[in-house]
């Protein structure tokens, strides 16, 4: 509106102007991604079990309970969209059975479900997802480096409102 008007008329309609921020906090994440921190240094170190013969128990830190926990604490602090055009990807992986998307294919598939309209989009959502490990990029193809059955939960979340 500022550019509709001038000052005078401009003034005259009273407008309350206040700036609000469309990003999720991410707080959790952050609390997440220490927690996740904690879990790898301690992993490092390996720990004796307290049973009769001593075995020796390593902690795997790439258990699917893990990367389970990792993916969906990160949905939740992202945008709907991102979300969205993260299961888009997994849907395409899941229905052409290849590991890698064309970045054309995925762009096409995400225009149909509109989810986006706009090339640029699509290329911010995607660096956000693999600034989270979350997508892996080859030349101009994409991919979700998680197992099908991740993949489906992917495709099943509905983001809390």
């Amino acid at each position: 509106p500022a550019l509709l008007w001038d000052s005078t008329t401009r003034n005259r309609f009273q407008w309350i102007w206040k700036e609000i921020c469309t990003q999720r906090p991410y707080i959790e994440e952050v609390v997440q991604s220490q927690f996740e921190l904690e879990k790898i240094r301690s992993s490092k170190k390996t720990r004796t079990n307290n049973s009769a013969n001593g075995q020796v128990e390593i902690i795997d830190d790439n258990s699917p309970d893990s990367q389970r926990d990792s993916i969906f604490s990160v949905l939740k602090s992202i945008a709907s969209r991102h979300t969205q055009a993260l299961q888009q990807l997994a849907w395409l992986q899941l229905q052409s059975k290849k590991d890698w998307i064309s970045y054309v294919d995925l762009l096409n598939q995400c225009r149909l479900k509109c989810v986006v309209t706009q090339d640029t989009q699509l290329r911010n959502y995607l660096e956000e997802l693999l600034d989270h490990n979350i997508v892996l990029k080859q030349e101009t193809s994409y991919r979700i480096p998680y197992q099908e059955d991740l993949l489906d939960l992917i495709l099943d979340y509905q983001p809390e409102n």
